[in-house]
């Protein structure tokens, strides 16, 4: 279980909308909640962002598990 303190959750809260924003106006797909359908609608894939400390890394997208990562 991955615990957040209410800054961070605010934090992965407003990175989601910002994805969701992009993905609706810039790429014009199909966004619910917390999923985005590709463009037949066949398929939808997770939104799924977690924060992280790290002094090398700034971010990272996780393929295996489509996973957004984000260096507090």
């Amino acid at each position: 279980m991955i615990v957040y303190s209410k800054k961070l959750m605010q934090f992965i809260n407003e990175i989601k909308n910002t994805v969701r924003g992009i993905l609706i106006r810039e790429v014009g797909l199909r966004v619910t909640v917390d999923r985005f359908y590709d463009r037949m609608q066949r398929s939808s894939y997770p939104i799924h962002v977690v924060i992280f400390n790290d002094t090398n890394q700034l971010g990272y997208f996780d393929a295996g598990f489509y996973e957004l990562g984000f260096n507090e």
